[in-house]
């Protein structure tokens, strides 16, 4: 009977060896976009998450990270360390990506900090939304946590004539930019702010086509137009939210120029950085450089004889005083003169007139 009892002790002991308290396991997982909340996200952002494990329980050792996302975990660190690539294994199963970090060990009572990257790509337009899902499994999922987030499902696209191809003097050009919809699925109702400016610098020899500012083929307001020292030209919209953006401008070639080209961005309004659209650069066929100069001294000759005749009206102006006032005085002097032979007249009659008494 005592030989049982101590088998039986003996077997207890070596199961509960490395046995694992699942309940143990705390996991919390965060992520953040630029050190702010995610409010949304566009294709080509890079997200930054962090999670921790608190081990409450047993030591835990040969245990797996497993982060399941469209993209692969990028920049992996655990406890501000680098994890080495040789502990680091993906699996993909359709579009989903699943990157693995083995042999991780936490001792009893002991937090782990894994941070790492996340880079929004195509695949997670698919539905609109996307999530982080992390745990931690050995043998079995002992601990997960996930976040939601939702992406725009759209790309900016800049439209018009064929990049490089060749346009003349008096040409008009119509750029046409897009928010397009790359997704399979219509996005969520937008509950958010999502208002945002677009701005397009155009290049020396382009000149906005007054009133051709359309989205959805309806006229809008006017862009603000800013005329810059190195001869471009900025124009900004503002519109109030993200519905459908399908806008077109127009602006006249000048001949100023051998080659035009639009550098279009976006900036919403909860963003610090704009998103480049793609530009358009075309080549003025009949582009003269004479003509172009001549244009420029015309200008300047322009500029010249307007100061010139400004300068002209305020010399007429000056000269015109001084000669007024000479004739002011001569008038003066006539009258002076008159009046002195008129006593000298009456004196002399006075005089006869007294000898004659």
């Amino acid at each position: 009977m005592k030989f049982k009892i101590i088998l039986l002790i003996l077997f207890t002991m070596v199961f509960s060896v490395g046995s694992v308290n699942a309940e143990g396991l705390n996991l919390e997982l965060s992520c953040l976009k630029d050190n702010k909340e995610i409010t949304y996200l566009d294709v080509g952002d890079t997200i930054n998450c962090t999670f921790k494990v608190t081990n409450n329980g047993d030591a835990l050792e040969g245990a797996t990270y497993s982060i399941n996302n469209f993209s692969a975990a990028t920049n992996v660190k655990e406890d501000n360390s680098l994890v080495s690539n040789d502990n680091i294994q993906m699996r993909t199963v359709g579009n989903s990506m699943t990157t693995l970090i083995n042999n991780r060990s936490i001792e009893a009572n002991q937090t782990k900090t894994i941070t790492f990257d996340l880079k929004i790509n195509d695949f997670e337009l698919m539905n609109y939304k996307s999530s982080i899902s992390v745990k931690v499994q050995k043998d079995q999922a002992l601990a997960n946590d996930s976040v939601d987030y939702q992406v725009l499902g759209c790309k900016y696209l800049t439209d018009g004539l064929i990049n490089g191809s060749s346009v003349k003097t008096n040409d008009t050009i119509t750029y046409n930019i897009k928010h397009k919809n790359i997704g399979s699925t219509a996005p969520p109702p937008i509950t958010k702010d999502y208002s945002f400016t677009l701005t397009d610098v155009i290049s020396k020899g382009l000149s906005y086509v007054p009133s051709s500012s359309k989205n959805n083929d309806q006229k809008i307001d006017e862009p603000q137009v800013k005329e810059n020292e190195d001869g471009t030209t900025t124009l900004t919209w503002n519109f109030s939210s993200l519905v459908s953006l399908d806008f077109s401008y127009s602006v006249l070639v000048t001949g100023l120029s051998k080659e035009v080209s639009n550098d279009p961005s976006i900036k919403y309004v909860d963003k610090e950085d704009s998103i480049k659209i793609n530009s358009l650069k075309n080549i003025v066929s009949d582009y003269n450089e004479q003509s172009s100069d001549q244009q420029d001294n015309n200008n300047n000759n322009n500029e010249n004889n307007t100061n010139t005749n400004s300068n002209s009206n305020t010399n007429s102006n000056s000269n015109s005083k001084n000669i007024n006032t000479p004739n002011t005085a001569s008038t003066i002097s006539i009258i002076a003169l008159s009046l002195g032979l008129c006593m000298i007249v009456l004196s002399l009659i006075l005089l006869k007139k007294h000898k004659k008494q």
